[in-house]
């Protein structure tokens, strides 16, 4: 029997050289300029923050083709990875053999007697076809319980996939234990009374949304900025049974809640509209936004770590996303709410102005003048700034909140 070897193929090779000639030259460019221009040290290091990763990406790559392959001799095999060391099993190691596809990738994996990961190899690798035929020669061969798939796959062959593996079929695995966990506690007829609530909620929610804007200002934002607060704390409360879509599964969604989603998103968008009428030093603007973040992913991470720990990482990660929105949201309105003592006004001379795209669609108009020292561009309405011209006075209405975040917005 000839021994076989499954290594990768050329296009690895071209593909790793280009990635690291591209992106090293693009490197190598930034520390020529930080050595010859006293500035250029900034831009040195935000350049290596992005572009650094890439050139150790596009080197591994290249490694890989020299360094990484499987060699399935009489006896045994061997596994060369890119930075580790050399291993090598004996035949009798192999319980059994997975097929995993995602991506349009289909990767073999190795697993040993206690299910651990012995070594993996793609499809689209040379020599792979004549591994399996060598493999099955030797007794090792994949079955139907061997394809990972949403419908296939107990918990300790999990175990043995890499995280994102996993990713492709985590949220559907984790929708049908909850599926289980659910029935135990509910009926169907439970939860399909639950579910209907939801939607009526849904609605009457969109509703509130759009009949409070014909209430006065702080009411409408108090309102807006509710129903966002509301939506999330229900996601947290019902969480990880609440999703925001269903999975098209019968069987899980029979036992899955749909949070009421559309209130929420268009009080965001309402409280994203308030954001563009005042103006705020980015520094003060982030540093309030991270705390109000803080404050809602403090809930979220307690329910995690405590109560739903099985969560998958992409769905970790979109809430927290969420969260990172809302809280960047709702931080100027919630400070407009707060605000309770008298504007001040002060007078500026336009020296400026011009409009933008805006990246929500539209266009943002500006105005530029002399505020604080400093020659600034502010946020103002399209008829203000139609009718300013420059030498023309404009009023900064400056305001303060109660938490102490200051901002302004600009009149005639």
């Amino acid at each position: 029997m000839e021994n076989v070897v499954v290594r990768e193929r050329k296009v690895v090779l071209r593909v790793g050289g280009v990635c690291t000639l591209f992106f090293g030259i693009m490197y190598l460019a930034a520390l020529f300029s930080a050595i010859s221009d006293d500035s250029g040290g900034a831009a040195f290091v935000a350049l290596s923050v992005f572009i650094l990763p890439f050139v150790c990406l596009g080197l591994y790559v290249f490694l890989s083709y020299f360094r990484r392959r499987l060699e399935f001799s009489y006896k045994e095999f061997a596994v060369y990875s890119v930075l580790g060391k050399k291993k090598v099993y004996p035949y009798t190691e192999i319980r059994r053999l997975l097929f995993i596809e995602r991506a349009g990738e289909t990767r073999i994996a190795v697993l040993g007697k206690e299910g651990e990961r012995l070594a993996s190899f793609e499809m689209n690798m040379s020599g792979a076809e004549e591994a399996l035929l060598f493999l099955e020669k030797k007794g090792i061969s994949l079955s139907e319980k061997d394809f990972v798939g949403e419908e296939s796959c107990d918990k300790k062959t999990r175990k043995a996939l890499k995280w994102y593996e996993k990713s492709a079929y985590l949220t559907n695995w984790n929708r049908e234990e909850e599926a289980e966990r659910t029935k135990k506690v509910y009926t169907e007829e439970d939860v399909k009374r639950q579910q209907k609530r939801l939607k009526i909620l849904g609605w009457i929610l969109i509703a509130f949304v759009i009949l409070i804007f014909f209430a006065g200002a702080k009411y409408m934002v108090a309102g807006w900025v509710s129903v966002l607060l509301f939506v999330w704390f229900l996601y947290i409360y019902l969480y990880p049974r609440a999703y925001i879509e269903k999975s098209g599964k019968k069987k899980n969604d029979a036992y899955t809640l749909v949070i009421p989603w559309g209130g929420a998103v268009l009080a965001l968008l309402a409280c994203l509209g308030i954001t563009d009428m005042f103006n705020v030093t980015d520094g003060e603007l982030f540093t309030y936004a991270g705390i109000f973040s803080a404050f809602l992913l403090i809930s979220y991470f307690i329910k995690i770590l405590f109560f739903a720990k099985e969560s998958s990482k992409g769905r970790i990660v979109f809430v927290i996303l969420a969260g990172l929105s809302i809280g960047f949201t709702i931080t100027l309105p919630v400070n407009y709410l707060l605000t309770t003592g008298k504007s001040n006004h002060v007078p500026m001379i336009v020296t400026g102005k011009r409009e933008s795209s805006s990246s929500r669609g539209g266009t943002d108009y500006y105005i530029s003048g002399n505020y604080k020292g400093e020659n600034m561009d502010m946020t103002v309405s399209r008829n203000l700034f139609e009718s300013a011209e420059e030498g023309n006075l404009v009023q900064i209405c400056e305001r303060e909140s109660l938490l102490g975040l200051e901002y302004w917005n600009v009149h005639e």
